[in-house]
């Protein structure tokens, strides 16, 4: 993800990267291959919003 200045979207503000990154718990279905990517989506955005949190 590339985070940019709103009015200037040529500034750019941070860029994060996750690489393999899984979802763990017990709110998703592992059987099917959506269950797996929204569980992975679910972390991301967890640990984005603590470091985020962080500044």
């Amino acid at each position: 993800m590339i985070f940019v200045e709103t009015e200037n979207p040529t500034k750019v503000f941070a860029k994060v990267q996750g690489d393999k990154i899984e979802g763990i718990g017990s709110k998703g279905s592992y059987r099917m291959e959506y269950g797996r990517i929204s569980a992975a989506y679910e972390k991301t955005g967890k640990e984005l919003g603590k470091l985020l949190k962080m500044l």
